[in-house]
């Protein structure tokens, strides 16, 4: 259809493309890429360089502008345990055979003192499956367990975030939370972002316990785990500078050729998607329609 139209035909992906058979489908003319990784993937499917763009992603940049000394005043509201402690958010990923890795973490983070754990289900999860969980590792009284809860706020508050694969370490990273992530039998081989750089792994439980105890305890220890973090999210934000929706319709527009102010288009002149949908323009807009493939 643009092609046939003469129209500029540009692919967005604002969110993660990993090692999936679904994940190597890029059939337009120019793309625009969420990060490092993404680029080096789809160079690796067969994608010319030049016709990839890496502008970060709104999804990760709303993040940047958090308080986390707000975010942690909110969540000791909620969670009063986390008052004077260290919190670790660990994260459920309604993953198989999770009890590999969610047993070893619970236990070792909960006995150490000075510290109060959140549990933050996926919605997927079953909250019964993991208060039970709790009760028999007799770690309950250690926990609070939440499935619905402002993860942006949670993350903020955290000191640490322990997880298996979750793509929330990259909001996380936005937000200035470092991450260990525990994958203990492979679940990660299809982004594994303690690879990409962007969080600290731990491979097996045996191990668990001390790397815990740097990077809790440990303030040169978590220096490194924070400068590995801040250089690891180029790989998934791109720049990560909060300027990720300015990049791309400053691209957009300019492989439109439109001759009209940025701040124009982004409050609603109308552009013709993939699946077929577009807005009601004035002036004659549609005439330069870009169309974006998602």
């Amino acid at each position: 259809w643009a092609r046939a139209r003469g129209r500029p035909w540009i692919g967005h992906f604002p969110i993660l493309l990993g090692k999936r058979a679904d994940c190597y489908y890029f059939p337009a003319d120019q793309h625009l890429a969420y990060g490092e990784q993404l680029r080096d993937h789809m160079m690796g499917a067969g994608v010319a360089a030049n016709t990839i763009e890496v502008v970060g992603s709104f999804t990760y940049d709303k993040h940047r502008t958090r308080d986390r000394k707000a975010d942690r005043l909110a969540v000791e509201k909620s969670f009063p345990r986390t008052r004077n402690v260290k919190l670790v958010t660990v994260a459920t990923e309604n993953l198989p055979d999770c009890d590999i890795e969610m047993i070893p973490v619970l236990s070792a983070v909960c006995a150490m003192p000075g510290v109060h754990v959140v549990l933050k289900l996926h919605p997927e999860d079953s909250l019964d499956y993991f208060e039970r969980l709790a009760e028999r590792l007799r770690v309950r009284d250690r926990i609070d367990i939440v499935k619905k809860y402002p993860l942006g706020e949670l993350l903020g508050a955290s000191d640490l975030l322990i997880c298996i694969m979750s793509n929330i370490v990259i909001e996380a990273g936005v937000t200035g939370t470092p991450t260990l992530m525990c994958d203990f039998s492979g679940k990660a081989r299809v982004l594994d972002f303690a690879a990409e750089g962007l969080c600290m792994p731990c491979k097996s439980a045996s191990e668990l316990p001390e790397i815990l105890g740097k990077l809790l305890s440990d303030e040169s220890y978590m220096q490194m785990a924070l400068q590995r973090m801040h250089a690891g999210l180029r790989r998934f934000n791109g720049p990560n500078d909060g300027r990720s929706t300015q990049r791309i319709v400053d691209y957009v527009v300019a492989r439109a050729g439109l001759a009209c102010a940025v701040d124009t288009i982004a409050s609603g002149q109308p552009s013709t998607m993939s699946d077929g949908r577009s807005g009601a323009g004035e002036s004659g807009a549609s005439q330069d329609t870009v169309t974006m493939a998602r």
